[in-house]
């Protein structure tokens, strides 16, 4: 389907792709973590959560926002703020 991912091998290199892949979209959909996603974010995610907060763009978050524990929500504060929640 061709689509284009980022490697996280050299971590400032993956973080200067990630800020300037930002810069050409227009909104996240974040699909990054499921329901078994236990805190604390790990490497590369703990460089890329905040990036993709700071970028301004609306967050489309599907069943639960990254980061966030399905009990307790937002415990560590890391965890993305979508705009827009899907749950299916």
């Amino acid at each position: 389907m061709h689509i284009p991912t980022l490697s996280a091998a050299d971590p400032t290199l993956a973080e200067a792709t990630l800020t300037e892949a930002l810069s050409s979209h227009n909104v996240i959909l974040d699909a990054i973590f499921g329901f078994s996603f236990n805190p604390p974010v790990r490497a590369p995610f703990d460089v890329a959560l905040p990036l993709l907060s700071k970028s301004g763009l609306p967050i489309v978050s599907v069943d639960i926002p990254s980061g966030w524990d399905v009990e307790q929500g937002n415990i560590t504060g890391v965890g993305l703020d979508p705009d827009v929640l899907i749950s299916l």
